[in-house]
Order: C-alpha cells, then structure tokens, then sequence
C-alpha cells in the first residue's frame, strides 16, 4: 500500500568526483609528510612510529570525513504519483519531489556493493540514487526498488514505449558473452598454471578477483535478466 517511506544512506553523486580528488591530494600531502619525517629524522624507530602515526591517523580522519561529506542520510517516500527525497542532514542540499509520470525510463544496477537507481524524467536532468555499500550500509534499496517499480508500473509512460525500465548492463546478451570469454580465459590461465608449474603473481590474484567481482554482478541480475 502507498504511501511507503524508506530511509537509506545514499552517496552524494553531485559532488563525487570533487570528493574523490580531496581524497587523493589528501593521500598525497599525507606521504609527503611522512617522507619529510623519515628525511628530517635520524632515529629510525621514532621515524617509523612517526610515519605510521602519520599515514594511519591522517588515513582514518580523512576516511572519516570523506564518509560524513559524502553519505546523504536520505527519507525516501513513493505515492502513488510522486517520489520525494528528503536530505536530513542539519543543512539539507538534496531535497526534491519528482512527478512518477514524468520519468521517462529508469534503470537500476547492482556492482561491488554499488547499487543505482538512476530516474529519467522527461524535461529534467537526470537523478541517481546510488548506495555504496563499502562506505555505509544503504537500508532497504531492494525494498524501495519493488514498491517504485510497482508504483511506476500502472502509470503511462510519457514517451509511448512499452517499458519504463531500461537494461543494466548485466541484464544485456554482451555481458553473458563476456562472462563465457573471461570463463574461458581464467580456465586456460589455471591449466597452464597447474600443467607447466608456473608460479601464482600478484597481477594474476587480482584479475581473479576482478572475474569473481564481475560473476556475482552477473548472478545478481539474473532475476532481472530473466525477467527482461
């Protein structure tokens, strides 16, 4: 039954990338720190207490701040013909109503603990409703991605397509194909590994870990493949 509401911690994607360089000019200062220690400094225990003081404290306050400007506490309300997104921060800048009607298509992805809701409307810019979930946990984004997607589904598209709902690219052909190639790929990597006894590098973990991430992207859509 509508109205429902949901509070969801969701990133600020309007200012993400200004986010991101804070974060890497912040990582910069905070090595430059630490090798002015370790030149300044003869005492090599006090120069390692003193460097690890510095990357790790500096690491985590900077951690810390970056989640506080980036995580929009949010309270999210679907109606029958509205969506409104309430920012409860003590200085609100993400508050906004959206006409259901309006949206033209939606589609919704699901990637290493990034889920996105981005909206379409029809004579507005586009919004994202994005949850990282490595930062903070999102509340119930399944649960509010069922009620919209029900609430939008009895209303008329605005441009006279069928669907509203537009494919992620994990629900696309291209994705199973290229989850068969890496398959392959990762197959023959292991049998030349274990035939011809060559030793397991770093770079080779990491791309194992890359295929696994994108596998249970893969399986996680796969409702909404089906369902396509």
């Amino acid at each position: 039954m509508l109205p429902q509401t949901f509070e969801l911690n969701l990133f600020d994607t309007t200012r993400g990338t200004r986010l991101a360089v804070v974060m890497m000019m912040g990582s910069f200062a905070l090595l430059a720190a630490s090798f002015l220690v370790i030149a300044l400094v003869d005492n090599k225990l006090l120069t390692l207490v003193i460097a690890a003081g510095i990357v790790g404290g500096g690491g985590y306050l900077g951690w810390r701040a970056y989640k506080r400007a980036a995580v929009v506490p949010t309270r999210l309300t679907i109606t029958p013909t509205h969506l409104d997104v309430e920012d409860l921060r003590p200085e609100p800048r993400l508050s906004y109503t959206l006409p259901l009607a309006d949206i033209a298509t939606y589609r919704y992805s699901n990637y290493n603990d990034v889920q996105e809701l981005r909206l379409t409307p029809v004579a507005a810019p586009v919004l994202k409703l994005r949850s990282v979930g490595k930062i903070a946990p999102a509340g119930d984004f399944a649960g509010m991605l069922a009620v919209f997607e029900q609430a939008v589904s009895v209303l008329p598209t605005p441009n006279g397509l069928a669907s509203r709902r537009e494919k992620s690219f994990f629900e696309k052909p291209v994705a199973t194909y290229l989850l068969v190639f890496f398959t392959a790929l990762i197959a023959g990597a292991g049998w030349l590994i274990f035939t011809r006894s060559l030793p397991i590098k770093g770079n080779m973990l990491v791309t194992l870990g890359t295929y696994l991430t994108y596998l249970a992207a893969w399986r996680a859509a796969a409702e909404r493949r089906n369902a396509a």
